[in-house]
């Protein structure tokens, strides 16, 4: 076998490309090269010389097509020195509805439109400079968008400034990947057994490519993080990863899975569209397998128009399915299987919910202008449009009267206004309270993003998926993106955030000393930025904090509250994302705060690949902390630790959570919440409760729920031509 430190020129050819920053690539060369059978990757030099090479479209597992559809994935036979694979194409995009709704800050999301079935394939990302520790992403989207191949999951940027060798997982989507169906041997979760496969895949390869297979993180966001989650109580997975670092996503979320019946419900109502109805199981499957994969979106968007896609997707994990499970899982289960000596590193943005709120705004007469930079915000939401979104949540989610009361009271009154109550860091409690485990490290992201055209009003705060953004090294990967003014700033929160991820990967812990894991006794958490409503009939905030609450942070506490409860887990590592994006047409408006997703922009170098898209006064901001960032995954990759010592994992005596921002590096001393942060989680939705509460046969109509999150039908005209890097 050949391995990377061997590899050898076949051509030198090169291509100069100019770039505004250093800190972009400064050539890129196409270089026919082999790597155990792989040939053709491109070799980028960032700041410092350093140099990363990229593999594109490398296929795990053969396509899942005709009998093949629907069943476990089935590993591609290896390439040979006779024929080695050329790895110069990007993965193809699973099967998925692409929106395009002219509105940037959702737009910039799309992936390429090069779909196909035939897309078990991944990217990768290998620095010269890699430390061995691997970053293998799980793409989040609500199971049934993204992809390996989307721009902002770009990992050039995360590689060079984490050293680790950074991996993107595509995985079967939708139905494809999460129905199940009656009779048959097709009982969900394909899409988690794609990603066990692919993780197999990096264990058996990753070794040629300068990558220690001890020193594998799985990381993800929203249901992808959920995703990484699942295979701590996976069997098969146990040995093929040894941390995980998850943002704005755990299993405890209410989203998250759903009980093997609604989802036998959902996919019979797919059948039917379908006209595949048979009392022969056998005949049904054929007839399934027979189909155009156009023909089941297109039957899947129907679906979808009956169920509220905030609270439940209609193809998601299942919690029993005898395959992937062993057993039915559950929040803090004791009696099923769970990966023990896993490190773990998780967190929120800041305003997780105002990432969903506005899809409400205009039932109100409210105006958020999304065509506009920065976009404008002038809504005020009031007591009673609050009091319709309790009730019908209340309704969807099978509470009573009583429950939704205590959401209105605990939520616009000055006490519940004043908390940020999260529910995400259960799941840290079921590892703080097992012996067996270790404290997880806990984070709240606090920075709002201030990415051009993809920033949100400001009243939104640190949107959903905002860490994203600086994970991903937004900030130097784009500076264009940001201002002037704000360009370094955003640099250098997103290196720092890389970092950390990269001294994680390599030790299991966060890279500062001072950020204690969460556990049991001692829950402080970090959060800034906080603001009241902008006047007494604006309950605009209370909204975001509710959705915030209940689609993500009281989840990431159970989480971590398990996590630091059990003797045996490694305390996880916990942070609040608040650093809001500035990234020109993709910031949503100021009001909103740090967002849904932001982190991902970080995560994953923007500011770095797109400086133009930062006004120049922040470039250089944006591009530290996505920096920060990427060297914070690439260290833990590595340790299973942040690269900051002061630090301190979550566990059972301190419950500890880092704020994430600008003012975060590897020196700094950090700041922690009180655990009074999450009062709320200990009444709110617990997602493995319902299935005893709930008739079977429910369906929830339209017309009962008014406000349908469902984006308009198009179709992604874009070439994406900045990928496969800039």
């Amino acid at each position: 076998s050949t391995t990377a430190s061997s590899i050898k020129n076949d051509t030198s050819t090169a291509t100069e490309q100019t770039t505004e920053l250093s800190t972009m690539p400064t050539t890129t060369t196409l270089i026919p090269m082999r790597v155990e059978n792989y040939t053709y990757k491109c070799n980028m030099t960032f700041e410092n010389n350093i140099t990363v090479d990229e593999y594109l479209g490398i296929p795990y597992g053969k396509a899942p097509v005709g009998y093949l559809r629907f069943q476990p994935p089935v590993p591609v036979d290896p390439p040979t020195k006779e024929s080695p694979y050329n790895a110069s194409i990007p993965a193809a995009t699973c099967p998925q509805d692409i929106f395009k709704t002219n509105i940037s800050a959702l737009d910039f999301w799309n992936p390429p439109d090069n779909i196909s079935e035939d897309c078990l394939q991944l990217n990768m990302w290998v620095p010269a400079n890699t430390t061995g520790a691997v970053l293998v992403n799980l793409c989040g989207g609500d199971y049934s968008r993204l992809g390996a191949s989307n721009d902002i999951f770009n990992g050039s940027v995360l590689a060079a400034f984490s050293k680790a060798i950074v991996v993107n997982l595509n995985f079967r989507l939708g139905a494809l990947g999460f129905a199940s169906f009656t009779g048959t041997n097709v009982t969900g979760n394909m899409g988690l057994l794609d990603q066990q496969l692919g993780l197999k895949w990096v264990n058996d390869n990753i070794e040629n490519f300068g990558g220690n297979k001890s020193m594998i993180t799985l990381i993800g966001e929203q249901t992808g993080a959920s995703s990484a989650e699942a295979h701590i109580y996976a069997k098969n997975s146990s040995g093929l990863f040894s941390r995980i670092a998850l943002t704005s996503g755990t299993l405890e979320n209410v989203w998250a899975t759903q009980p093997d019946y609604k989802l036998a419900n959902a996919s019979e109502d797919l059948v039917t569209l379908l006209n595949c109805s048979s009392s022969n199981s056998s005949l049904k499957l054929t007839c399934l397998q027979s189909k155009n994969y156009t023909e089941i979106l297109n039957a899947t968007a129907q679906i979808k128009k009956s169920v509220n896609l905030t609270f439940s997707f209609p193809f998601s994990i299942t919690r029993k399915d005898g395959n992937f499970f062993d057993n039915m899982i559950g929040v803090g289960t004791s009696e099923v299987y769970r990966k023990k000596n896993v490190s773990v590193l998780m967190g929120d943005t800041a305003n997780e919910g105002s990432f969903f709120l506005w899809h409400y705004f205009n039932k109100w007469g409210c105006n958020v202008n999304m065509s506009t930079y920065p976009m404008e915000d002038n809504c005020n939401l009031a007591l009673f449009n609050f009091s319709d979104i309790a009730g019908n949540v209340s309704y969807v989610l099978e509470k009573g009267d009583h429950w939704k009361q205590n959401v209105i009271s605990n939520y616009t009154q000055p006490k519940g206004l004043m908390i940020l109550n999260k529910r995400d860091l259960n799941f840290c409690l079921i590892f703080s309270n097992d012996s067996d485990s270790t404290n997880p490290y806990v984070y709240i992201f606090n920075h709002t993003s201030v990415e051009k055209n993809t920033s949100w009003p400001e009243s939104f705060g640190t949107i959903h998926a905002t860490f994203i953004e600086f994970l991903f090294g937004r900030p130097l990967r784009y500076p264009e993106h940001y201002n002037t003014t704000e360009r370094e700033a955003q640099r250098k929160l997103s290196k720092a955030i890389m970092r950390l991820y990269g001294h994680f990967a390599r030790t299991g812990k966060p890279n500062n000393n001072n950020w204690y894991a969460y556990n049991s006794t001692k829950q402080s958490f970090v959060i800034s930025n906080y603001t009241q409503p902008k006047g007494p009939n604006d309950f605009k905030q209370a909204g975001f904090k509710f959705l915030s609450d209940l689609l993500f942070d009281c989840g990431l506490k159970q989480f971590a509250d398990t996590l630091a409860k059990d003797s045996n887990s490694i305390n996880p590592y916990v942070y609040i994302f608040n650093h809001t994006s500035v990234e020109k047409n993709t910031s949503w408006p100021e009001s909103f705060g740090t967002i849904h997703a932001t982190f991902i922009e970080f995560l994953f170098g923007r500011p770095l690949r797109y400086p133009n898209h930062y006004n120049t006064t922040e470039k250089e901001v944006q591009r530290k902390l996505s920096k920060a960032i990427m060297r914070l995954y690439g260290h833990f990759a590595k340790t299973g630790k942040p690269n900051n010592n002061k630090w301190y994992a979550y566990n059972s005596t301190m419950q500890t959570v880092l704020n994430l921002d600008t003012y975060y590096n590897k020196t700094s001393q950090p700041k922690y919440q009180d655990i009074s942060f999450f009062s709320n989680c200990s009444w709110l939705i617990s997602p493995f409760d319902v299935e005893t509460k709930i008739n079977r046969n429910i369906r929830y109509p339209l017309s009962l729920w008014p406000y349908n999150l469902e984006l308009p039908n198009g179709t992604c005209s874009c070439t994406c031509d900045s990928y496969p890097y800039r």
